[in-house]
């Protein structure tokens, strides 16, 4: 859904939403994220891996409602997979998920990041995209 194109580098990255499973849902236990890699942890990823990350609804709902930008960008990304009633439901009432505190959550993760890469020194380009 995201991340830089660079020529003969670039992986996939694949991002979701899922459904808690009842006895998750309404025990103590959660799932609140799923992540895996065909890298794995012993190399970084390179051109042709695949990167997977899924949220929980609740995980996910709650990063939108502060205002999360990775979270806010399911909602106006192209989805590629058969939308099921939650999700389309979630769709059609987006605008809940708009306002000042995304807003004002989006600036300053912004500021933060030019911040970060004006005092950061220089690096060479590894040639990958994770």
């Amino acid at each position: 859904m995201h991340g830089a194109k660079v020529k003969d580098t670039d992986d996939l990255d694949i991002y979701g939403v899922y459904l808690e499973p009842p006895e998750l849902a309404i025990g103590l236990e959660r799932s609140e994220f799923f992540v895996w890699s065909t890298a794995g942890n012993e190399r970084r990823n390179g051109p042709d891996d695949i990167d997977i990350c899924l949220y929980g609804l609740r995980k996910w709902a709650g990063l939108a409602a502060k205002g999360n930008p990775t979270a806010l960008h399911f909602l106006f990304a192209q989805n590629y997979l058969p939308a099921t009633q939650p999700w389309n439901s979630i769709l059609e009432h987006k605008e809940v998920f708009r306002g000042k505190r995304p807003a004002s959550s989006v600036a300053s993760q912004t500021s933060k990041f030019v911040a970060c890469k004006e005092s950061a020194p220089a690096r060479r380009d590894r040639g990958t995209n994770s």
